[in-house]
């Protein structure tokens, strides 16, 4: 028995977020990310980061700071995850969007302290259609995605995303919400 890949294509494991969703993104963002810490200069066209990490630079290396937007490579969930949480947690991360390829992610998230659900999230209703790093529109994986937004207005957050899933708030959006009245 053959283990099924995790990639929708074999091709590359190099698939870009949807302009709509980096768009909504920034406006949680205040209209400025300021770090994309696994991207590439094909997909940044898009992001428009201020600065981003390569595959080369190695994002889980390098100081991260401000607002962060992060779809993180496959194989590396787990860590980009406890990077960008431990950054968030030490202040040095102001907000964060976050990504998830796949629904499962959340499987392999389970353990940690800190947890996608316990911030304001969207698990999406249609499978997102990634970009080719030519930056044309690819194909959907096989499976669903959620987005996170860590420390992001909850009632933003939610406004902008409702009508593409089901948005969920979890302790930590609540908490921090709780904290800016």
């Amino acid at each position: 028995m053959t283990t099924p890949s995790a990639l929708h294509s074999k091709k590359t494991f190099k698939w870009g977020t949807p302009r709509w969703v980096i768009q909504i993104s920034k406006i949680l963002l205040d209209n400025q990310i300021h770090l994309d810490p696994a991207s590439s200069p094909e997909f940044n066209q898009l992001v428009q980061a201020l600065v981003f990490y390569t595959e080369q630079d190695n994002g889980l290396i390098q100081e991260w700071g401000g607002n962060v937007f992060l779809n993180p490579p496959g194989g590396l969930v787990n860590e980009f995850w406890q990077k960008l949480v431990t950054n968030i947690r030490s202040g040095q991360v102001e907000k964060a969007i976050w990504v998830g390829f796949s629904v499962e992610q959340l499987c392999t998230l389970a353990d940690f302290t800190e947890y996608p659900l316990d911030y304001s999230t969207v698990i999406l209703r249609k499978r997102l259609t990634f970009n080719t790093e030519d930056l044309t529109i690819g194909s959907s994986p096989s499976h669903g995605n959620y987005i996170t937004g860590l420390n992001v207005d909850k009632d933003l957050f939610k406004k902008l995303f409702d009508r593409f899933g089901r948005v969920i708030h979890g302790v930590l959006a609540l908490r921090n919400s709780k904290n800016q009245v």
